[in-house]
């Protein structure tokens, strides 16, 4: 087999899988797990020509005779489809299904599309090797995109899968859909294709509807990829690995309950009183803010908000709001709401409110309540020192 005809029997399936990962935007996967995937994939071919050989025996012992519609439906559905689906469904389990880097739900898409692409590179390069570049060419736009279409499908339910056993649920559903979704696509267009009364125009109908299948169901799944685990190893493209923020006890942004001594990426313990970068040791505060400032000399401390004040020359000191006031000449100073009033000539100073009240002529002042009193006729004044 010439070069030309090994590239032409690759490329397809190269094109199909950069554009399928391509579309991946919260998460990368090692390149190694999917070289891997692919490979065992193309694997899979070996023990799926010798069941295909077993079953065309089995179906002749039988007495059926190929190209008849009940033989093309048993060898297209219960022996081609389902031990091709099969072999590239195990070999996805066993590679992804506890991998950490399993943690978005586009992921399992691009596992089924690496498993089912390897599958079919191998394939179209024996069909070339046998048939000559026309072969490949054909199958280039026929069952290069149809082993495609089932990687996708498989894949797409595969991930529900996972997350339903990530969250405690049960998984077995999802992963029946997968496995037997793709089985259904793969058999039926076998089927289309194998009987002899078929029209070309069905074939080619049936070719669309799955191509056009496959490609909303990955713009779809690209479009709602989200996190399917508890502790994600990707959280955007651009992050190498997911790093817990410092705290006690804190939950995140995940609902995870973040431990002060758990090991950072590097494997080191992250203990409680680590030096900063200017050799320091940071104490952890519990109040508010949850750092530990040192009030200098002459400075007062806010124990609201956590910080230092100085007062300037002359300032008093609100020890509620925690800033100091400047109070001009001649004013009053409030304690309790740390507002300066200034009272009027002849006006009084009310201690506890801190407004002042300009008794009216002929009224008595009230040391209490800081109001003028005016006394009613026949009524006498009494006055009482506070």
């Amino acid at each position: 087999m010439s070069a030309f005809a090994l590239r032409l029997a690759v490329l397809p399936s190269v094109l199909l899988l950069l554009f399928v990962v391509g579309r991946n935007k919260n998460s990368r996967d090692p390149m190694k797990l999917l070289v891997w995937l692919a490979v065992l994939g193309a694997v899979s071919t070996i023990p799926a020509v010798v069941v295909e050989l077993l079953g065309d025996g089995l179906l002749y012992y039988m007495g059926l005779e190929s190209g008849t519609g009940v033989y093309e439906l048993v060898n297209c559905f219960f022996i081609v489809a389902m031990i091709e689906e099969l072999g590239k469904f195990v070999g996805m389990i066993i590679l992804t299904w506890n991998n950490k880097n399993f943690d978005h739900s586009y992921d399992g898409v691009i596992y089924g599309v690496c498993s089912s692409l390897g599958f079919a590179t191998l394939e179209n390069i024996l069909y070339v090797f046998q048939g000559g570049i026309g072969l490949g060419i054909l199958r280039a736009v026929t069952a290069i995109p149809l082993h495609c279409s089932c990687g996708v499908v498989m894949g797409y339910f595969y991930s529900k899968a996972r997350e339903n056993a990530n969250n405690g649920e049960g998984a077995a559903g999802n992963m029946m859909i997968s496995y037997l979704s793709a089985m259904g696509i793969h058999g039926l267009y076998d089927f289309v294709l194998s009987v002899d009364d078929t029209s070309v125009i069905l074939c080619i109908l049936v070719l669309l509807l799955l191509v056009a299948l496959m490609f909303l169901l990955i713009s779809y799944a690209a479009k709602n990829d989200h996190i399917i685990t508890v502790n994600p190893i990707w959280v955007n493209p651009y992050n190498f690995r997911y790093i817990p923020m410092r705290g006690y006890n804190q939950p995140n942004m995940y609902g995870q309950n973040m431990q002060y001594n758990q090991p950072d990426m590097y494997g080191q313990n992250m203990q409680y009183n680590q030096p900063d970068v200017y050799g320091q040791n940071m104490q952890y505060n519990g109040q508010q803010s949850g750092y530990v400032q040192q009030p200098q000399y002459g400075q007062q401390y806010n124990q609201q908000s956590g910080y230092v004040q100085q007062p300037q020359y002359g300032q008093q000191y609100n020890q509620q709001s925690g800033y100091s006031q400047q109070p001009q000449y001649g004013q009053q100073y409030n304690q309790q709401s740390g507002y300066r009033q200034q009272p009027q000539c002849g006006q009084q100073y009310n201690q506890q409110s801190g407004y002042s009240q300009q008794p009216q002529y002929g009224q008595q002042y009230n040391q209490q309540s800081g109001y003028g009193q005016q006394p009613q006729y026949g009524q006498q004044y009494i006055y009482r020192q506070q």
